[in-house]
């Protein structure tokens, strides 16, 4: 019997960590490899990480696995609500945690919350996916005080008609 070897086309992988995108798959593409992601269809603003690592020599046949992912936006300061949703549209999960109740006597702002703070910090890059923890403070309602109306008592002192007024609150 006669073994033929058949030579493999190899490549070296470059680095396309913390690129753009669509730039790691150009810059694979121009060096005759193919990224794919890491989560199936899911494409992220950036390739946070590869495999094999950059430097690595393989098969031309061989893709770059890429792991998608997107910067954290930052949400501090907005509404509960308001804030989840933006971290969704960013390809993330949010879990709220109350950091601290304060009671107003606002009866529109009772039930809602304010983001203090969050971690990831902002603008950090991450998996698509990934949980971004909102510390909030939350609003409970509490009745002002009523404010009575003073009792005031007039007394006629002798003949010479003195008025003097006394407020019993």
């Amino acid at each position: 019997p006669v073994i033929v070897a058949v030579p493999q086309e190899v490549r070296q992988v470059p680095n396309v960590t913390g690129m753009p995108w669509r730039e790691a798959i150009a810059t694979l593409s121009r060096a005759g490899l193919n990224g794919i992601s890491s989560l199936g269809n899911a494409r992220g603003e950036y390739a946070i990480d590869q495999n094999p690592r950059a430097g690595a020599v393989i098969d031309a046949s061989r893709p770059v696995q890429l792991t998608p992912g997107t910067r954290v936006p930052n949400v501090v300061e907005m509404v509960t609500e308001a804030a989840q949703q933006q971290v969704n549209r960013a390809g993330l999960k949010s879990t709220v945690q109350v950091a601290k109740t304060v009671t107003t006597t606002d009866e529109a702002a009772a039930g809602k919350s304010k983001v203090l703070a969050q971690d990831p910090a902002p603008s950090i890059l991450v998996p698509l996916s990934s949980t971004v923890t909102l510390r909030v403070v939350r609003y409970s309602f509490q009745a002002a005080p009523s404010r009575q109306t003073p009792l005031t008592t007039y007394v006629l002192v002798g003949t010479n008609e003195i008025w003097l007024r006394f407020d019993l609150s």
